[in-house]
Formats: structure tokens, C-alpha cells, sequence
């Protein structure tokens, strides 16, 4: 009964009294894994915390001074983007002013449709309807590109 209250776990008191009753090699075996079976998960979280603590401790094999980067220029990506750019401004220059200056208030201003509406007094659908149009005409002209 003492073995029962000493262990965590009953079936550990239990194999405890066995062996002390038989002290046979195996039994010694059989608690020793059952006893690593339910710390080992502790010991796991243990040794992580461990190795982190030893991670953050040790100092940096290089200076951040000697550290150098270097980025290759991708002229291939900046031409396609200027060529974008470039038919994104034709394209807002051929747009009626009003659909224009709704995409502009929009998208370069940070207006919200129903603020659009109410700068330019005009109703809330027809400002959707320019703005939904000027994207579409948008779309069209880089898809071509």
C-alpha cells in the first residue's frame, strides 16, 4: 500500500510490488519503460526549452557590419512594369473627366463611393457604375499589353 502512495500512477504501484515480490530482471524492465512512457513528453518539453536557452544565449557568428547583400536590378520586371504604368496613364488620359476623376477620387485619394457621391453631388449608383466601367476599360488595356 505504501508503493501505491509513493508512485504517481497506480499500475506503477502496482508493478512495484511485483517486483519487489519476484525482483525479476524483466519487471525492473517493464517499469522503467512504463515510467519513461509518461515522462517522456516532459522531458521532450525539457530539452526544447533547453536548447532554445542555449540558442538565444550564444552571440551571432557574424557582424551585422560584415553582413553584405546583393540584389541582382530585374530589368526585365521594371520594363514590363513601366510599360503598365505607361498604358495605365494612356488609358486614364482617353476616360471621360467625370469617369476619370470618380477612379482618381477613389483609388489615388482613398474615397469611399458614398463620399465620392456626395463631393460631386451626383448619386451613389452612378458613381459605382463610372468607376466599375473605368475598371473594366483598365483591365482591358493591361490584359492587351
Amino acid at each position: 500500500m505504501i508503493s501505491r502512495r509513493c508512485v504517481i500512477r497506480r499500475c506503477f504501484g502496482e508493478e512495484l510490488l511485483h517486483w519487489l515480490k519476484r525482483g525479476s530482471a524483466a519487471s525492473i524492465c517493464n517499469l522503467i519503460l512504463g515510467l519513461l512512457f509518461w515522462l517522456a513528453p516532459w522531458l521532450a518539453v525539457i530539452a526544447r526549452n533547453r536548447a532554445l536557452d542555449v540558442l538565444r544565449k550564444r552571440k551571432p557568428q557574424t557582424e551585422i557590419d560584415e553582413t553584405t547583400v546583393s540584389v541582382e536590378p530585374d530589368l526585365a520586371a521594371d520594363a514590363d512594369r513601366t510599360r503598365v504604368a505607361e498604358k495605365v496613364r494612356s488609358t486614364l488620359k482617353q476616360m471621360p473627366a467625370a469617369q476619370r476623376s470618380a477612379l482618381e477620387m477613389a483609388y489615388f485619394e482613398g474615397y469611399s463611393h458614398s463620399e465620392i457621391s456626395q463631393k460631386t453631388g451626383e448619386p451613389l449608383g452612378t458613381i459605382k457604375t463610372r468607376i466599375r466601367t473605368g475598371l473594366i476599360m483598365l483591365r482591358k488595356a493591361v490584359e492587351i499589353t
